[in-house]
């Protein structure tokens, strides 16, 4: 299930994404339409675009059954010379 609110397009030039991850159970009623068994893990998605003064572009929520789903992540730190003074 993915419910969205705005438009991709809304987010052109925008400035941050606020992703909030979190475990949840699959509902009686969204269960059929994900091909998941009622009360069976889940993974929920909620995720808010916003745009250079913090006003909200879009908003979306999503939830994808726990086998189905995986979160990578690939770090690299950058570090800046200092500017001469």
């Amino acid at each position: 299930m993915h419910v969205t609110s705005g438009s991709p397009e809304a987010f052109d030039g925008g400035d941050a994404l606020a992703e909030r991850l979190r475990r949840a159970l699959i509902a009686e009623g969204r269960a059929g339409s994900l091909e998941a068994e009622a009360g069976s893990p889940a993974l929920l998605v909620v995720r808010r675009y916003l745009d250079r003064k913090a006003d909200l572009l879009e908003f979306t929520v999503s939830v994808h059954p726990a086998d189905r789903y995986v979160v990578s992540s690939s770090l690299r730190r950058v570090v800046e010379a200092a500017k001469e003074r």
